[in-house]
């Protein structure tokens, strides 16, 4: 067959093209997988996973591509995500011996010791002088209480190399140290550094190992490894952090906050390296210093999201919620679409939602969810309201679909077990739980929840089955340690609570807590002569704390051994001469003993003391009011206001005094004033609606308190329900009062209050049968209240 010559020319060259397009593929791929392994070796993450993707973009079913990955995890202690990319590569290339290694090292962190051991013996049955898979297989020995063979192998491993493998030397290191050879374990990662002189992980080791001795010139040499690895990889932020770290650990905060300066000097386009800067600040320069920073760097940065979430978390750890709240809401403004603005939705949704605010709430999920059907975090937070609504099926749509998002999340395991339960489903519960445990069996929280379930179905010991398995994976968890008495408790069992908290104490000698629960536990059964040996045995481990000294005085008060109580309060003054606890201490002895001079002296010595504590005017207004003195009481609370004008409980204290006496339009003046202060106070608002309603009437005051309490229509605040419905009913408004009431109801089923406005509010809108009953009941209860006669008057008509 002939073919024409420019055909013959036009295959060539498409051949040529062709090849030349797989061969520069290749070596693109080749090279990418080369630099990412380089950038690996020297802890450079970031751009390790840039060339990966690269790789991936290429060739999604490159094997070695997701071993590399998995390291990166590894290295950045994202154990799932390594877990995860080794299990791929393997499945792509099932003879890839190092991601099985990768695997087996994930193992052994998690504690599936047979699981490792399998992975490392599959490797080993394939290449019997595997030095990582040996290395993980003196691990092992290590983790089966032989140390002598661990350190055995690791000694051969190193001995078998031309230059010390890195992972035996770390190994042998850590065997080392963990018998307190410092000395010993230096030198073997020194002479490891000899053959791999610029290893950061081998240098962050030695440096640890330099930093635990109290010798000086060790304590420089921990610098000098530090600095070096810091300085040889300046990208890897966890080598600056450990640097910073070292110093801080020894007080020296300057040279702590000097690196951490020169950290995100390295890389300012690095926010996390100032958060970690603005963090130190605010732990250890204090709040004020680390928000003037947080709004220089933000001002500087005016899009990073980044440094304004850290400042959320900054004004959330500072009690302040509502700036906390402003900035949330500055997040969303930027650009109301990014994923960032997402973020800050949920997060403000969630703020609303814990403050009973369902209307912010619900308005902002909606907005994620119509962006982002699939988002988690709104998921959960609508599954959690259709929850509170009574939408159970509803709520576990929402929830199912939450928990692919966040598998195993003991948040949304809870809410969905719940959901289960309401919807008259507790087998499908059981099941909920049970699946998140075997997907997580070293989750202690995952096993606590299972464990309630158990025990709320009278399965006791299969209850104590999964707290003892919550123990031996969080052996520290106090919950679990609390869950376990208490269910003893349950059983009539005071010698198994006892028996447990003494274990708590025993295992941890050096922690107060143990103490403290066995304390309470015997001060319960008024057994006070051991809570207060158990109080003591606290106080010396934890001398600065204050819950075993408040509980023991607690105990002797409650048996007036009153000057028992005094002596040791006078121990915690020497001790303590700038706390001002002991003057408000002695103030509560005194009023116990019922000696209100003595009393109101202690308070007016601790308002000497401490005059911007607010807790010192409002116990010594107390004592004025014990004795009917509501004028002194009112006036001591006005001193308190001039010395503190930036509290609020102060205020709100007094007025709620000045309604008790009467004086309603000074107690709804200075309500008044409190909800301009604090707007987002729902108690406040509360408050003076229900004082404008009650003691006023007119229709000016009754729309102004509809315009206070409509913010609680979907409020699962029963009191704050009421108010709302009450004023509906106050307008005439029946209609719109009776669904609101309804609702007050559900929520406090026995309260004779809600019953008695919901019978009037059903008896208006035409329900008089339905309004007989509550009226009655409500009635029956002796409740005393304006509408008391009112109520009577129509429980009688026929």
């Amino acid at each position: 067959m002939n073919i024409p010559h420019t055909l013959r020319a036009l295959v060539l060259s498409t051949a040529v093209a062709l090849l030349v397009g797989c061969s520069s593929k290749e070596e693109r791929m080749q090279s990418s997988l080369v630099k990412a392994a380089d950038y690996v070796r020297n802890s450079d993450w970031d751009k390790a996973n840039v060339e990966i993707r690269n790789v991936l973009q290429i060739d999604p079913k490159n094997a070695q591509a997701y071993f590399i990955s998995g390291q990166v995890a590894d290295g950045k202690r994202e154990f799932q995500r390594a877990y995860g990319s080794y299990l791929k590569a393997i499945e792509l290339k099932p003879d890839h011996l190092e991601a099985k290694v990768g695997l087996a090292r994930i193992y052994l962190l998690a504690g599936e010791i047979e699981k490792s051991d399998k992975s490392v013996a599959e490797v080993l049955a394939v290449d019997a002088k595997n030095l990582g898979a040996r290395t993980i297989q003196a691990a092992l020995m290590a983790r089966r209480n032989d140390v002598p063979g661990a350190i055995a192998q690791a000694k051969a491993l190193i001995a078998e190399q031309a230059a010390a493998p890195v992972e035996a030397s770390m190994l042998l290191a850590g065997l080392y140290t963990s018998q307190g050879k410092t000395a010993e374990a230096l030198a073997v990662i020194e002479s490891a550094l000899k053959g791999d002189p610029k290893n950061p992980s081998l240098m962050q080791v030695a440096a640890q190992i330099a930093g635990s001795s109290t010798d000086s010139a060790m304590f420089q040499k921990a610098v000098a490894y530090l600095r070096q690895s810091a300085e040889q990889s300046p990208k890897n932020i966890d080598l600056w952090n450990a640097w910073a770290l070292h110093h801080t650990r020894h007080n020296e905060l300057d040279l702590a906050e000097s690196v951490l300066r020169a950290s995100v000097k390295a890389e300012p386009e690095d926010s996390q390296r100032q958060l970690v800067l603005l963090d130190f600040l605010s732990s250890r320069r204090g709040r004020d210093v680390a928000e003037k920073e947080f709004l220089a760097a933000i001002a500087d940065k005016p899009k990073d999201t980044v440094l304004r979430f850290g400042l959320v978390n900054l004004y959330r750890a500072s009690d302040r919620a509502s700036d906390a709240r402003r900035v949330l809401q500055d997040i969303i403004d930027l650009d109301k679409l990014a994923p960032a603005s997402m973020v800050a939705r949920d997060q403000l949704a969630a703020d609303w939602l814990s403050q009973g605010k369902v209307a912010q709430a619900r308005t902002l999920v909606a907005e994620v969810l119509a962006a982002n059907p699939r988002d988690g975090a709104a998921l959960l937070l609508r599954g959690r309201m259709l929850l509170a609504d009574g939408k159970a099926n509803d709520a576990i749509i929402d929830l199912r679909a939450a928990a692919k998002d966040q598998p195993g999340s003991p948040e949304v395991v809870s809410l969905l077990a719940a959901a289960h339960r309401k919807a008259g489903e507790p087998q499908l519960a059981r099941e909920v739980l049970s699946d998140a445990v075997k997907f997580k069996p070293d989750n202690a929280e995952l096993r606590l929840l299972l464990a309630a379930d158990m025990a709320d179905a009278k399965e006791y010991q299969a209850a104590h089955n999964e707290i003892d398995s919550a123990l031996k994976s969080a052996p520290q968890n106090l919950r679990a340690y609390d869950f376990k008495a208490q269910l003893a408790l349950v059983q009539k069992d005071m010698a198994g609570a006892e028996k447990t908290f003494v274990s708590l104490k025993n295992q941890y000698p050096q922690n107060p807590v143990g103490f403290l629960k066995l304390g309470r536990l015997y001060a319960d059964q008024k057994k006070y002569d051991a809570a207060l040996k158990e109080y003591d045995a606290a106080v010396s481990l934890a001398p600065s704390s204050p819950e075993p000294v408040l509980w023991g005085i607690g105990v002797l008060i409650a048996q007036r051994r009153f000057d028992e109580a005094n002596a040791r309060i006078d121990a915690m003054t020497q001790r303590e001469p700038k706390n001002v606890m002991p003057y408000q201490l002695r103030g509560e002895v005194a009023v116990a003993r019922a000696d209100l001079p003595q009393a109101e002296s202690a308070y007016r010595k601790m308002i000497a003391f401490a005059p911007t504590v607010p807790a010192g005017y409002l116990s010594l207004a107390r004592v004025k009011a014990s004795q009917n003195d509501i004028s002194a009481a009112v006036n001591v609370l006005e001193e308190g206001e001039k010395a503190i004008p930036a509290d609020l409980s102060i205020p709100a204290t007094r007025a709620e005094w000045l309604s008790r006496v009467g004086r309603q339009d000074d107690a709804i003046a200075l309500y008044e004033e409190l909800v301009k202060r604090a707007p987002e106070e729902d108690s406040y608002a509360n408050n003076l609606a229900y004082l404008l309603t009650q003691f006023k009437g007119d229709k000016a005051s009754l729309e102004r308190a509809l315009t206070l309490t409509q913010r609680f229509k979907e409020s699962s605040n029963p009191s704050y329900l009421d108010s709302l419905g009450w004023t509906h009913y106050k307008l005439a408004q029946y209609a719109e009062a009776v669904p609101v009431l309804e609702r007050a109801l559900q929520q406090a089923p026995d309260a004779p209050l809600l019953q008695l406005h919901l019978g009037l509010a059903l008896h208006k809108n035409g329900e008089a049968e339905r309004s007989r009953e509550l009226l009655k009941k409500a009635l029956d209860s002796k409740i005393t209240s304006p509408e008391h006669d009112e109520a009577k008057l129509l429980i009688a008509q026929k």
